[in-house]
């Protein structure tokens, strides 16, 4: 895939993959707490559990010249 990279200044190839997102939970009680209800309740037992592991991935692209890293969320990236 070749796209800009802001780093090199000039449209560079680039390889992309996937990565886990950093727990939004915090490793306490509360958090944990939280995560248990958001996954049973607010996601609900219907969601099918691709979607759920879909949305705790990022889209990571890194640029094969200089090897800058950048996540390509598409929606939404800032949770």
């Amino acid at each position: 895939m070749e796209s800009f990279c802001e780093t090199c200044n000039a449209y560079t190839k680039h390889t992309q993959h996937f990565q886990e997102k950093k727990d939004r939970y915090p490793n306490t009680f509360w958090g944990g707490v939280k995560k248990v209800i958001w996954e049973t309740f607010i996601i609900g037992g219907s969601t099918d559990m691709l979607v759920k592991k879909l949305d705790e991935l990022d889209l990571v692209v890194t640029c094969k010249t200089c090897g800058t890293k950048k996540i390509e969320n598409q929606g939404r990236d800032g949770e």
